[in-house]
């Protein structure tokens, strides 16, 4: 037998020898005689394995002179040999063994900094086959460090060794007498899989102790904010062709406005479809499309670089998320039209069987301030909430041919500002095609395919910056005008129209979002998951 003592993962062999048949005169029905050379007998053989030997087991019995099997657990191996004469009936069979072979592990403490909170800097034990996960940065990779106490001896050399998916990308330390520990560092790019790191001592007579740390290699995906916002920079507003009444009680340098109440009365009488409002007729095109852009241009936010400290979530340092950044901008709903976040983390790649953890998640509608300023007469207020759509939803794994891991942000503004733009974009007459806003929003969305980074959905309009671990990664731009994000058929309103006392605009469904998307809306792609 050999190796012994062996190691997890070395190849045992068991051979039987000794046992010769020296020949004579071989019985036929134990009456009848014939003359046979000697010869060594044939064996069968019997295989005893530790009970914690994984499957797939191996053979546990069959024929010939040797067996081999691989260690795959620690405990003691043995094999019996038969061998049999070839005789029907005497002389009897012989026993060869048993032959034994131990196979002793020596532990491998393993300890890991967990990056589920970027800002955690504590060693804390891993115990075996527990999961690690991997990202693309320190701040969500997991940092792992192992460590092995040699038994007493002269220690001669100590040599590390890995296998398992993405093996090739850890690198062991050198090995000596002095190895006693591997630091991994971060597991970045991670493979998801089993993985297995492996240890052997020599010792100066030649023996050997090994040890061997299993561990399941996870996916932290990248912490990927998402925020919608109007960039008045990006909303063209010239007055060329427009009435001097429109650029008086709408200035063209914008809020505030010489009435507050007659702003108000504007858009409320466009809300309720009426197409005179204030008396002032919409004929004109140039009219029309004045006021619609101004009333974007002027309920802007302001560019959110601005409005965090420093221009983006990093901390202090620019290691990770600064968490109180990101809770402050969120918490003050005028900073944005939207925001969505979202981070996972999974080891199983078959997430119809065991879904990924989430880590992160908001789906907000921001507020927009009243361009108009607030009033009295007609009852306005300073600040409108946005409507939530049908489709804004908490994280939503679907287990499909294609299983995907989604955030949806879907909002519109308050369906009173909604209905104006329909009447200004689409009573016909006096405006001639109809054309109608539809909602705006994204989807952040991951799949299990062990890439960090997620697809990015948005609408046309407005602007998208885009966040990856705190770092603005992406700047999307609007459409070069919000008239470029009005549809004939657009999600949610379809073709309902809006009847009001004053007027029907024949579509758009009076601006209410909040409801389930009529039957003839478009399906914007940022709400097919």
């Amino acid at each position: 037998m050999q190796p012994n003592p062996a190691c997890i993962g070395d190849t045992i062999t068991f051979t039987a020898s000794g046992v010769v048949d020296d020949g004579g005169i071989k019985r036929v029905y134990c009456t009848a005689k014939e003359a046979i050379p000697p010869v060594a007998p044939p064996y069968t053989w019997q295989l005893t394995i530790p009970p914690d030997y994984p499957p797939p087991l191996p053979p546990l019995s069959g024929t010939g002179p040797a067996v081999s099997v691989v260690a795959e657990a620690a405990g003691t191996y043995s094999a019996t040999f038969t061998a049999t004469a070839d005789r029907e009936c005497e002389p009897p069979e012989i026993t060869v063994g048993p032959a034994t072979a131990t196979v002793t592990e020596i532990p491998i403490t393993a300890e890991v900094i967990d990056q589920d909170d970027p800002t955690n800097a504590m060693w804390t034990g891993l115990g075996k086959g527990s999961p690690v996960y991997g990202g693309s940065e320190a701040s969500t990779a997991d940092n792992v460090r192992l460590e092995v106490i040699p038994p007493p001896g002269a220690v001669s050399n100590i040599v590390w060794t890995v296998e398992g998916p993405g093996g090739g990308t850890y690198s062991p330390p050198p090995s000596g007498p002095q190895a006693t520990q591997w630091d991994l560092g971060d597991i970045l790019n991670p493979e998801p899989g089993e993985i297995a790191f492996s240890v052997e001592i020599t010792y100066a007579d030649g023996s050997r102790k090994c040890g061997e740390f299993n561990a399941e290699i996870g996916v932290r995906t990248d912490d990927v904010i998402v925020i919608g916002w109007i960039d008045a920079a990006g909303v063209p507003l010239s007055p060329a062709g427009v009435a001097t009444y429109w650029t008086t009680e709408l200035p063209l340098a914008g809020p505030p406005v010489p009435s507050s109440s007659t702003c108000n009365w504007i858009v409320a009488e466009l809300s309720v479809c009426d197409i005179t409002p204030n008396g002032q007729s919409l004929a004109v095109q140039a009219n029309r499309d004045y006021i619609l852009l101004w009333l974007f241009k002027y309920a802007d936010n302001t560019d959110p670089s601005q409005v965090i400290p420093g221009g983006d979530f990093l901390d202090t340092n620019g290691m990770h998320v600064d968490e109180s950044e990101v809770t402050a901008f969120k918490s003050t709903l005028t900073n944005f039209k939207l925001f969505s976040r979202y981070q996972v983390k999974y080891t199983n790649p078959d997430w119809c069987t065991t879904q990924p953890t989430v880590l992160k998640a908001s789906s907000l509608i921001g507020t927009t301030e009243n361009p108009c300023g607030p009033s009295t007469i007609p009852p306005a207020n300073a600040q409108y909430p946005g409507q939530v759509g049908p489709y804004n939803q908490p994280p939503t794994v679907l287990c499909t041919t294609t299983p995907r891991a989604v955030v949806i942000n879907d909002g519109s503004p308050d369906s009173g500002a909604v209905s104006a733009f329909h009447t200004l974009m689409g009573q016909s007459p006096p405006v001639g095609a109809s054309l109608f806003w539809e909602s705006i929003g994204s989807q952040i969305k991951y799949w299990p395919n062990g890439s960090t980074a997620p697809e990015i959905i948005v609408q046309p309009y407005p602007t998208y910056y885009v966040y990856h671990n705190g770092r603005r990664v992406t700047t999307i731009p609007a459409a070069p005008t919000p008239a470029d994000h009005f549809y004939t058929n657009p999600y949610p309103f379809g073709t309902v129209p809006c009847e009001t006392l004053f007027g029907t605009t024949p579509g758009g469904r009076c601006g209410f979002a909040t409801m389930p998307p009529d039957a003839t809306a478009r399906w914007p792609d940022y709400v097919i998951p």
